[in-house]
């Protein structure tokens, strides 16, 4: 099972079962807040339409630009992770992505979404749909 859970004070890990814990972020949330976060995203991600290791990706992604991530931010980027599963299901399928998905599109996004002012769902759908399609046009 993949879920997120929280440990010490301020940090958000990925947890999956006989791995060890990956280090998402270390967040600007409170303790309670990040623990809320990590509950809500586990009970999103029970039955859910997006991949979670997608969303784990968008939020290192974002972390790697030293923005911090917030209760917005996690709703945001779990947006964001519901738009990629379609975007997948649009444009990769049946044949698949020619890459890695997560690290070649997941992760780079939430990184180039931190560095946006505001960012809002079109734009990332709009650079998601750009960067995907130009690797399925290369790997043709």
């Amino acid at each position: 099972m993949t879920e997120l859970r929280t440990y010490g004070t301020r940090n958000v890990f990925l947890h999956r079962d006989g791995h060890y814990h990956e280090e998402l972020a270390a967040t600007a949330m409170t303790p309670q807040q990040a623990e809320r976060f990590a509950e809500d995203v586990n009970r999103a991600i029970k039955g859910t339409d997006f991949d979670p290791i997608d969303l784990a990706l968008l939020g290192a992604g974002w972390h790697s630009a030293s923005v911090p991530v917030t209760i917005e931010v996690g709703e945001f980027l779990t947006d964001v992770a519901r738009m990629l599963h379609r975007l997948f299901d649009e444009l990769c399928k049946p044949d698949g992505f020619p890459g890695v998905f997560g690290y070649e599109i997941a992760e780079p996004l939430g990184a180039r979404l931190a560095d946006e002012a505001d960012p809002e769902l079109a734009t990332a759908e709009a650079i998601a749909r750009e960067w995907i399609t130009a690797e399925l046009e290369r790997a043709a």
